[in-house]
């Protein structure tokens, strides 16, 4: 059986880029009825969004982080005092309009799961320069950068080229979680991953969970991915460490991050891929 030792080789800094952050509350109820008032049980509040996710996850993990996200109004203050609780390093970039929140109610009688994504701020051309700025300062000491989550309105759909071109000028290394890149890492949820590498492509096997709800699942696995890379780790054994993550968080309550030894003891049971023929990045 494999062991998760940690590797003598320091992980280098893993830069996180959210333009569109949210303020994650969650609550339940023992039934969702259309139009009555319905009295929630207490709310929790996390901070969230993809490259959110990404860095306090990777924080558990142990790996040195920055997470940029653009953040605005009370919500946006809320957000980064959570990051702050949480002791994840962040550089705000303040925006004029608030940052959007996420609400997330839990059935209690069906077990269902009621979530409602709001669009998010929306970015003026100079805030959105000024992402770029803090990005381009802070790759002088990143070993990796990850650009997660969806673009707010305003920002133009070739925005994270741009991001990539700051990368590239500055020779760290970017993943771009949904984009097409040197390597393409695709989750299949409970039936595993698929990677697909000039180098080769494999199919890996899901750790089966009893139950859970996913929430967080994918920045999870990009979390662990971009610790592994960022640790000199092959890419198949990243993605091994990814999905470890990723069945890690079925253990966690809703918006919550998984824990560092949790993710440690499922890594021992991810199998080994097996090789895709015919499919390359």
């Amino acid at each position: 059986m494999k062991t998760p030792a940690r590797p003598a080789v320091r992980a280098t800094r893993i830069v996180t880029l959210t333009l569109n952050p949210a303020l994650d509350i969650t609550t339940s109820i023992d039934r969702v009825r259309p139009t009555e008032k319905l009295r929630c049980r207490p709310a929790r509040y996390d901070p969230g969004g993809g490259g959110v996710n990404v860095a306090r996850i990777a924080h558990v993990l142990g790996a040195p982080v920055l997470a940029i996200l653009a953040a605005g109004g009370p919500s946006g203050g809320l957000v980064t005092a959570l990051l702050e609780q949480a002791r994840v390093p962040f550089d705000r970039v303040p925006i004029a309009e608030p940052t959007r929140e996420s609400f997330t109610i839990d059935e209690q009688s069906t077990g269902g799961q009621y979530r409602f994504v709001l669009p998010g701020a929306r970015m003026t051309f100079a805030e959105q320069v000024h992402c770029l700025v803090q990005l381009r300062a802070a790759t002088a000491s990143a070993g990796l950068v990850v650009a997660s989550g969806s673009l707010p309105p305003g920002v133009p759909g070739n925005y994270y080229q741009r991001v990539a071109d700051v990368c590239r000028h500055a020779g760290v290394p970017l993943i771009l979680e949904q984009r097409r890149a040197a390597a393409v890492v695709v989750s299949l949820g409970a039936e595993g991953a698929l990677l697909a590498a000039p180098a080769g492509s494999y199919r890996f096997s899901a750790v089966r969970m009893r139950g859970g709800r996913g929430v967080g699942a994918g920045d999870a696995m990009v979390a662990a991915i971009a610790l592994g890379l960022s640790r000199g780790w092959p890419l198949v054994k990243s993605v091994q460490w990814g999905i470890a993550a990723g069945a890690a968080m079925l253990m966690t309550p809703d918006t919550a991050v998984c824990s560092r030894s949790a993710v440690e003891n499922l890594f021992a049971l991810v199998a080994q891929p097996s090789e895709v023929i015919g499919l390359s990045a």
